[in-house]
């Protein structure tokens, strides 16, 4: 004879409303990530080159159409933070739902997104 163990009413309330909580917090995230998503582009004043940057829907980061090793570690709607394989960090700061610059920890510059 089998025996099954019920959980308590309250154990199954808090699984349902963290599973809740984190299909939220997922949808969120898909939002924010479509304000980044795109082909940007972006003047080196120092070299006097243009580059590109896209990033992806699911936020994958290229310059130049060179894939970026590393991964987002902060989203927000003002700011997307890109730590690379080096521990350098790229920061793209958003406003109106669109990039606007990004800062390159590693070259300790600014850029404006164009």
């Amino acid at each position: 004879m089998r025996f099954f163990k019920f959980q308590k009413p309250q154990a199954i309330l808090n699984r349902t409303i963290h599973q809740y909580q984190q299909k939220v917090r997922t949808t969120q995230a898909s939002k924010v990530a479509t304000f980044y998503a795109g082909h940007w582009s972006f003047n080196d004043n120092q070299t006097r080159k243009k580059h590109t940057l896209e990033i992806t829907p699911n936020l994958l980061v290229q310059i130049d159409h060179k894939p970026l090793s590393g991964q987002v570690i902060s989203l927000t709607e003002n700011e997307l933070v890109f730590l690379d394989h080096y521990g350098y960090q790229l920061k793209i700061t958003c406003e109106n739902q669109r990039p606007v610059s990004i800062y390159d920890e590693a070259e300790d510059m600014d850029y404006l997104i164009e």
